[in-house]
């Protein structure tokens, strides 16, 4: 009777388990990325489906990732540093539609009409200002160096990504609370919902589980130590926090619930951006708002900073959200957490499918800039940087066809993706455009749903 029972059990157990296609996809994505360390945590509902390290979160001293494994977050805590604005909302010490000079009266007066919400969702017109980051700094120089910017474009009229935004958001939470942002997020989120090691970035203080972040040389693609960063440039609201998976599982489930601020604060947080001209961009506050493949809502943000690229994405059709942290620079963080979730769920699976192209003449003048390209010849829309090497990739790929595959009005730019299809090789991109003329174009060459060039 026992053997009976027994046999089986030793059968099972001499099988080797079955393949997990996540770990093979990360693993496939650790070696063509040349990625040292990453970390992948897919939760549903606010429970854990998977949690896994793989490769290292320090190379010279061979230490494996775990769960434990603290990432810089990069962009990622964008997210948190409007929390700490919306806790401050809900205080009455901050008030979104009120001018950022009531809070640092010492700005230029050309910014009386930009708001909080504005640098909140990106609007302001706030630039990125070149910085030395071996340089250390301080908040009064930090500030003389943003105010000293132009800015882009009249407060409200389109949206462009900025840093700086989140810097000065830094600076007012200082002013109308006394405290640090991270000191507000140690007392108000992370204490509260058991985010035992997310802190403020220190490369001072003894960390556990800390990662090491890493680049390729562009000389000969060996991995080196990240550039060193002065300590000021660590310690601002645009990005500047230590994260383990585990702290991200309680943070999404904080998230889910609607836990630490109010119901009121949660919907504008996840409320897209309105422009002057009435039109909505896809971004609230520190969350960018872009629909699923299955067309649900999606929320999340990509981050990339000091050797780490990291991202998080919410699919709120089954409640499902990811993240996927890495310790090295330039990493494609979106082709990762794409191939998970199509491996969590097919229906997010990205289908590259065309949409139908109302603006024809855009994707002509788009296809006029690629010919350029092509043909070697510059262009404006294209980083001088990046000509020789698309030239040469473009150069035998035989006829192609430009197909959009997203349109998105932000102000006076009219924002496209394209999947540019040539007989030889496949591109992904995205362009933007002013009054009809492409102005910007960046593409990437990419490979199709079956994984092989065409």
């Amino acid at each position: 009777m026992k053997k009976n029972l027994i046999l089986p059990l030793l059968l099972a157990l001499s099988l080797p388990a079955l393949a997990d296609p996540i770990d093979d996809f990360a693993q496939a994505e650790l070696e063509r990325q040349k990625i040292p360390g990453l970390a992948v945590g897919i939760y549903r509902n606010g429970s854990i489906v998977k949690q896994q390290g793989y490769g290292l979160a320090n190379v010279e001293h061979q230490i494996p990732v775990s769960a434990d494994t603290v990432f810089q977050t990069a962009s990622i805590g964008k997210m948190f540093a409007a929390a700490a604005v919306m806790l401050l909302v809900e205080d009455g010490k901050i008030r979104l539609d009120q001018s950022v000079r009531t809070y640092l009266p010492e700005a230029p007066k050309s910014w009386q009409p930009i708001t909080i919400r504005h640098l909140l969702n990106h609007t302001g017109g706030i630039g990125n200002t070149e910085t030395d980051w071996q340089q250390n700094s301080s908040e009064k120089h930090m500030l003389r160096r943003i105010y000293a910017a132009p800015l882009q474009f009249k407060p409200g009229s389109r949206w462009a990504y900025s840093n700086n935004g989140y810097a000065l958001l830094g600076a007012v939470i200082t002013r109308v609370s006394g405290k640090h942002y991270g000191e507000i997020l140690q007392e108000r989120v992370f204490a509260p919902l058991g985010m035992t090691s997310a802190r403020v970035i220190s490369e001072r203080d003894i960390v556990p589980h800390r990662a090491a972040g890493y680049e390729l040389d562009d000389a000969d693609g060996s991995l080196k130590n990240q550039e060193w960063v002065a300590p000021y440039h660590n310690q601002t609201a645009d990005g500047s926090l230590y994260l383990s998976l585990n702290d991200y599982r309680r943070w999404l489930a904080a998230v889910e619930a609607r836990q630490i601020l109010k119901p009121e604060s949660w919907r504008e947080i996840f409320t897209p951006a309105r422009l002057n001209n009435g039109d909505t961009y896809p971004y609230g506050f520190g969350w960018s708002l872009v629909p699923a493949p299955d067309g649900n809502p999606m929320s999340g943000h990509p981050g990339a900073w000091q050797g780490f690229s990291t991202e998080l994405r919410r699919y709120e059709g089954d409640g499902t959200a990811i993240v996927v942290l890495t310790n090295l620079a330039g990493v494609d963080t979106e082709t990762i957490i794409e191939g998970i979730a199509a491996r969590t769920n097919p229906r997010y699976q990205k289908t590259h499918a065309p949409i139908a192209d109302q603006h024809p003449a855009l994707t002509r003048d788009f296809e006029r800039v690629l010919l350029l390209v092509k043909q070697g010849k510059p262009h404006p829309a294209v980083p001088k940087g990046r000509l020789k090497d698309l030239h040469a990739k473009f150069a035998d790929a035989g006829k192609c066809q430009a197909l959009p595959t997203r349109h998105q009005n932000n102000g006076d730019i009219q924002e496209r993706d394209y999947r540019v299809v040539c007989e030889k090789r496949i591109f992904e991109g995205n362009a933007d455009f002013v009054k009809g003329k492409t102005v910007r174009l960046w593409l990437e060459e990419t490979v199709d749903d079956a994984g092989t060039k065409p």
